[in-house]
């Protein structure tokens, strides 16, 4: 047993080390070029929305640059992960490995991107006025229930990538519109109350809020909040991988289809 885990983790370490390195991550300037579709978002969106949202809103650039890295990682983790069974076919085909590895070390490259901006982003917003706070250290817990949330999903909707090829297109259709109902660069008070109720069925607009309490107005988690939030990741991260074990020896099959 302890034989098969130290060659699962060594898998999972080479696969996540080929995968920094296809996603050119390992150079600065390939990092610096993934680094620049957030950046260039925030820029947009700023220039676009701080007349209307700053007026009311402090530290709205600080809001704003907290929406957009996390709601990228939802993007980037369940796009890039749904379509890594397609990208390894032939590896699939011709090694023999567990096949959850080709979609966690995916989601575990993009992660490892993702905290290095979290580090860009404390920075900025320390630039930008926010003071440091104990409320800080909780928001790697908020982080980590956004990471399992994606990769649950990622599990799930890999299957549906690799059986139906139009899926990708679906899924990028559905990412585009959740990114403008959910709130990332507008306040959930901007809306009316009679929208702000399909809020509660967001799950990003409830991530992304307590990240913003926490980093922001330095106020912790309440802790009833977070449990639905984790047990919501849970679920999901279980329906995900039940999914992905279910169809794991038809894998082969569809990459033939």
């Amino acid at each position: 047993m302890i034989d098969n885990f130290a060659v699962y983790a060594n898998q999972f370490r080479e696969l996540t080390r080929c995968e920094w390195k296809l996603r050119e991550q390992s150079t600065l300037l390939g990092f610096l070029w993934t680094l620049l579709n957030p950046l260039l978002m925030f820029l947009v969106l700023y220039m676009l929305f701080t007349r209307w949202m700053g007026g009311f809103m402090a530290n709205y650039p600080g809001y704003l640059l907290i929406g957009v890295v996390q709601f990228n990682l939802f993007t980037t983790a369940t796009t890039t992960g749904m379509g890594s069974l397609n990208s390894r076919r032939s590896i699939m085909m011709n090694f023999i490995m567990p096949r959850e590895l080709f979609v966690l070390t995916t989601v575990c490259s993009v992660a490892i991107s993702h905290a290095i901006e979290l580090v860009l982003m404390l920075v900025f917003l320390i630039a930008l006025g926010a003071v440091p706070r104990l409320s800080w250290l909780t928001f790697p817990l908020i982080d980590a229930v956004l990471l399992l949330f994606v990769t649950g999903l990622a599990l799930g909707l890999s299957v549906l990538a690799l059986r139906f090829i139009d899926f990708l297109r679906i899924w990028s259709i559905i990412t585009t519109a959740g990114f403008f109902l959910t709130p990332v660069f507008y306040s959930a008070a901007a809306i009316g109350a009679d929208r702000q109720r399909f809020l509660r069925f967001n799950p990003m607009a409830h991530i992304i809020g307590l990240a913003r309490d926490c980093l922001l107005e330095g106020r912790f988690p309440a802790w009833r909040h977070m449990a639905a939030l984790t047990a919501l990741a849970l679920l999901v991260a279980g329906i995900g991988y039940a999914v992905f074990n279910k169809q794991k020896r038809r894998l082969s099959d569809y990459v033939l289809s």
